[in-house]
């Protein structure tokens, strides 16, 4: 059993006997999402959770997804999972949702999480009045693997942490102010200031996302989201965003469909796409000099960027494929430094 203390308006976990509070000791924990026996649209109220949490700017926690899978949500396996289950099949005293932590009880370090969400009661993602919201019962049971407790009083009810949540209710998706002091509490290190330019040549991957992660870490950040096909809707949506830079900057959108990989698309000012081969894109990252009448989609700015550049596309009017997505910051005139970042969307 444990215990926790008050801390101002918002409660910690600590440890039985030692009373140490429990905590990461990592800034940065990977969950897996197993949507098996959840309700359409799962997969996107779960990273939207774990997004609302990472993008407190006042704490360097994030959460990062590290794919979808079958893996059985089970302790003690080393993975952090997130997934559905039916709480009176498996014996559980009933809940909404519960989040089972892992922790060295001679210094209360967590080092592992899995969340449970119950099948007993009805699931939506829509906001369905009828319903239990998928992504609020995940922002509360993110909160108590960071180990943020329960509040009960009712002048709580209004916070991600409240113990107890209705129907349709959906206002725990937004932290109050009291979740975010909790968070900046365990987890402190301030996310404002500038996105420093590059001074190496960085590359990053990560699996598609509804919607981009601003992080002045360029190894946390996700700057380009592509909308609900990233979870297998029917609309492809680019979104890219990314934190005020230390200086003027610029910034490259190009893709190229797994179908034909020599060629490659760069987004211009205007929206419109030109065209180079591998073959230059590779040179010019190599010399440093762009290739000749290659112009980036923003020359010389500072930042901070959040713009849908071509709307909402249905995948329909798309031929069918993977497309590969790159970003490029560069300093302003040089491709000697860079963040690269690359993510993918499929059209089947």
């Amino acid at each position: 059993m444990l215990w926790v203390a008050t801390v101002f308006a918002f409660e910690v976990c600590r440890t039985p006997k030692q009373g140490y509070e429990m905590k990461w000791s990592t800034s940065s924990v990977n969950y897996w999402v197993n949507t098996t026996g959840g309700p359409s649209g799962s997969y996107s109220a779960i990273i939207s959770a774990m997004d609302t949490w990472t993008n407190v700017n006042t704490s360097i926690f994030t959460f990062t997804y590290e794919g979808t899978s079958s893996i059985p949500i089970q302790e003690s396996d080393g993975k952090n999972v997130v997934g559905f289950l039916s709480f009176t099949s498996s014996g559980i005293d009933q809940s909404l949702g519960r989040s089972n932590i892992r922790y060295y009880v001679s210094t209360g370090e967590i080092f592992e999480t899995d969340i449970f969400i119950n099948t007993d009661y009805p699931l939506a993602t829509d906001m369905s009045p009828k319903a239990f919201d998928v992504q609020s019962i995940v922002s509360h049971e993110l909160g108590h693997s960071l180990c943020l407790a329960d509040l009960y009083s009712t002048n709580d009810s209004e916070k991600t942490m409240y113990w107890v949540m209705s129907n349709g209710e959906t206002k725990k998706r937004t932290l109050d102010q009291d979740d975010i002091n909790g968070i900046t509490y365990l987890y402190p290190g301030v996310q404002t200031g500038t996105l420093l330019l590059p001074i190496g040549q960085n590359i990053y991957f990560y699996p598609p996302v509804t919607d981009p992660v601003k992080s002045l870490n360029p190894a946390m950040a996700k700057p380009v989201g592509v909308g609900s096909v990233a979870f297998g809707g029917y609309l492809f949506g680019l979104h890219v965003a990314l934190e005020q830079f230390s200086g003027p900057a610029d910034i490259y959108g190009a893709y190229y469909l797994s179908s034909n990989p020599q060629v490659i698309f760069n987004l211009k000012p205007d929206l419109t796409f030109q065209t180079f081969s591998t073959q230059e894109i590779i040179q010019a990252l190599s010399t440093g000099q762009p290739p000749a009448g290659a112009v980036p989609w923003k020359g010389s700015v500072t930042g901070p960027i959040d713009e849908f550049p071509l709307g909402n596309i249905p995948l329909s009017s798309i031929p069918s494929g993977t497309y590969n997505l790159y970003l490029l910051v560069t300093q302003a005139g040089s491709l000697n430094a860079y963040y690269l970042w690359n993510t993918y969307f499929v059209v089947p």
